[in-house]
């Protein structure tokens, strides 16, 4: 592992403590009793990294929310698409809880998550990768409609073989509101 990508990991975790740190505090007031449950499928595509360059990350998740626990099963991965050496890809199977700031009625909310997942991939034609990671998720998500919203979401995966992260464009069909 590059020291690249060990100082784009810490900025990554940097950056999701921030953000967790200023979502509590915002939401750090009287409870609601009112406990809505919300689930969605959610498919996305953008930029990610496994090394050295910006490559095509992709992620599909089935989550859902209860009050303010957020639990997500996701498959997320980098790959590369335009290169004219050997192709690499790493992808996780991982499950994630953490906090949303969604409430009932809310158009959109912040999330943070972070869980267990296994990591598969390939580095050049015969080294696979195969190890156990700690994924982690930041959404950012408006929800202007009762079944669909579109959002941001941050999502990186740390493990001993091939860490990897990436910036998507997502969309959530179900019950979002």
């Amino acid at each position: 592992m590059s020291i690249h990508v060990k100082i784009s990991i810490r900025r990554i975790i940097f950056f999701l403590l921030f953000i967790s740190t200023f979502t509590l505090l915002a939401h750090a007031q009287e409870p609601s009793t009112r406990k809505d449950i919300y689930f969605w499928m959610s498919p996305g595509i953008g930029l990610g990294n496994m090394g050295e360059s910006r490559e095509l990350a992709f992620r599909f998740g089935i989550g859902f929310q209860i009050g303010h626990l957020i639990i997500t099963a996701r498959n997320a991965g980098v790959t590369e698409v335009m290169s004219t050496s050997i192709d690499e890809n790493v992808v996780d199977l991982g499950l994630t809880a953490g906090y949303s700031t969604k409430t009932p009625g809310s158009d959109g909310y912040v999330s943070i998550s972070g869980g267990v997942s296994y990591v598969r991939g390939t580095r050049g034609y015969l080294d696979e990768i195969s190890t156990v990671g700690f994924p982690i998720e930041v959404h950012l998500f408006i929800t202007p409609l009762s079944f669909a919203g579109i959002g941001l979401q941050f999502f990186g995966n740390i493990n001993p073989e091939r860490s990897f992260y990436g910036m998507l464009l997502c969309l959530q069909l179900g019950k979002v509101r």
